[in-house]
């Protein structure tokens, strides 16, 4: 298990970082993480032009083929139930290792408008 902050390997279920000192993210708490900061982006998605839509995929970090998965995720996601948007989003990380989802969470676009999420990991840090 590595520190979502600093990157450095602890051990597994550690509740602090032996390093950085802050505490642990569970691997199911970055999952949630992750679908916030996902969502938020694809709210932002929707206000962007072709060229902030390109930056944005470029600055995922990911693999080409899942870096093609989360843009047509973000293309066609929509207004869906929440159900859905949950099925889909697990089908999107369905193949994704830790570090693949510990990317999918960091914050990549923010010009400081709100998502409009009640919950997000980008403007409402402090109610995950």
């Amino acid at each position: 298990m590595a520190c979502f902050y600093c990157r450095k390997e602890i051990q597994e279920n550690s509740k602090y970082c032996n390093y950085c000192g802050k505490k642990c993210i569970t691997s199911e708490k970055q999952i949630i993480r992750a679908k916030y900061q996902l969502e938020h982006n694809r709210l932002l998605w929707d206000k962007m032009d072709e060229t902030g839509r390109n930056k944005f995929i470029k600055s995922v970090d990911l693999d080409k083929l899942k870096n093609s998965k989360v843009e047509k995720y973000l293309r066609e996601i929509g207004k869906e139930i929440e159900d859905i948007k949950s099925t889909r989003f697990n089908e999107l990380i369905s193949d994704f290792t830790q570090n693949d989802i510990d990317e999918l969470a960091k914050l990549y676009y923010f010009d400081g408008t709100p998502c409009g999420q009640s919950i997000c990991t980008t403007c409402t840090p402090s109610k995950l």
